[in-house]
């Protein structure tokens, strides 16, 4: 699924140039065009336009919305004036309302069909990355929410937003502060890929268990091992959709314990491409929570503090988006006054791996390597994707 949303590169391009910055394919209006230009049979009986949350809060109470943290945001959901442009009618989209506010009550037929009862109230929640920063607690300047899955998202709440658009500058959840962010399009996906092609997933259930205990039989560098982990493209701040993965300085003494090694060191240094960018900005990180189900993972969150050199936290519940979204529903029922003490109070720390600095040294050797390769890598994964569609490979458009 990650993969066929970094394929609407295209409807993603003539978007950017309308808007004069780079927009991401995953995000929603790159889908909408493509969908029309790409099914018009389906796209002709299409009245509305929605986000999975908002689809199901409509399907409870009748109230069609789309949510909107931020007036900001809206060139980043429906960017309305473009779509118009490009040819989708503005009533596709529903009005905008604010996260934390009430949407009406549980229908009749909603609560025979969903079993919640009639009544119950119904509240506007934020967009998925929103809510996991805001659940994550990482509502002071200079705490990081690392949002993992498939893909990654390093989200750095800052006081003003940073002047270098390579790296995507949001209003924050909380009014006034900024989320300043870059990621991986390809972290839990990379690993699941390794899991299938070595071997590891013989049963299509314990790939990734299995190379982690691979993974713990090498050692800090993977004995100079460096795996680049761009296997669909890359997003913000590099925005290179050609680049391609690699190995580096493979040789005939490593084993699948230091490839295993490798894949899973590239995701933390992956994320250090974004905080390490961000620091030479002017943007530095005090402390990194984490989210998604790979923050129940003890053994990443380790190689996380270590090769970006920060304390890393776990919350309780590693589904941050649950407690975002309970934050402002806890602000619209009146239960906390703010949505930053909301967060404050529901987001509860269960574990914090503090930094290594024994192998520090290690992990910035091999990253200023990684940070080198990228600047070649580019141009040689050009040419590679030329190579594959002359030979009547698939391009990645």
């Amino acid at each position: 699924e990650e993969i066929e949303h970094r394929r609407r590169w295209g409807e993603a391009d003539r978007i950017s140039e309308l808007l004069g910055f780079p927009l991401d394919p995953y995000f929603y209006l790159p889908k909408a065009l493509w969908f029309m230009e790409n099914r018009p049979k389906e796209f002709a009986r299409t009245s509305r336009f929605f986000s999975c949350p908002e689809w199901i809060a409509f399907r409870l109470c009748g109230t069609a919305c789309s949510y909107l943290a931020d007036p900001y945001y809206e060139q980043y959901v429906w960017a309305t004036e473009a779509a118009v442009r490009l040819g989708l009618d503005a009533s596709l989209f529903p009005p905008y309302i604010k996260p934390g506010e009430s949407l009406g009550t549980v229908l009749p037929s909603a609560s025979d069909e969903f079993h919640i009862p009639v009544g119950t109230p119904v509240m506007a929640g934020f967009p998925d990355f929103l809510a996991s920063v805001l659940g994550s607690g990482a509502v002071v300047p200079g705490m990081a929410c690392d949002r993992a899955g498939t893909s990654e998202a390093y989200n750095l709440c800052a006081e003003k937003p940073c002047p270098d658009r390579t790296f995507l500058s949001l209003p924050h959840s909380v009014p006034g502060l900024w989320n300043i962010s870059g990621g991986l399009s390809t972290s839990g996906k990379a690993l699941d890929w390794y899991s299938r092609i070595s071997g590891l997933d013989a049963d299509g259930r314990t790939g990734t268990k299995s190379l982690f205990k691979e993974a713990r039989s090498s050692v800090p560098g993977a004995r100079g091992l460096l795996f680049l982990p761009f296997l669909a493209g890359e997003r913000a701040p590099l925005w290179k959709r050609d680049i391609r993965g690699a190995f580096l300085g493979l040789s005939v003494d490593h084993g699948r314990q230091d490839l295993a090694r490798a894949v899973s060191e590239s995701i933390g240094l992956g994320l250090r491409l974004t905080s390490s960018g961000l620091f030479d900005r002017g943007y530095p990180t005090s402390l990194i929570r984490v989210s998604g189900a790979p923050a129940r993972n003890d053994f990443l969150n380790r190689l996380k503090a270590d090769i970006l050199g920060l304390p890393v936290e776990v919350p309780e519940l590693a589904d941050c988006e649950l407690t975002g979204n309970a934050a402002a529903c806890a602000v619209g029922l009146g239960d906390h006054g703010s949505l930053k003490d909301a967060a404050t109070a529901l987001s509860r720390i269960s574990r914090r791996f503090e930094p290594d600095l024994a192998v520090l040294p290690t992990y910035d050797r091999l990253f200023g390597v990684l940070s080198d390769a990228v600047k070649s890598l580019a141009s040689i994964s050009e040419r590679l994707v030329l190579c594959s569609t002359e030979r009547g490979g698939s391009s990645p458009e």
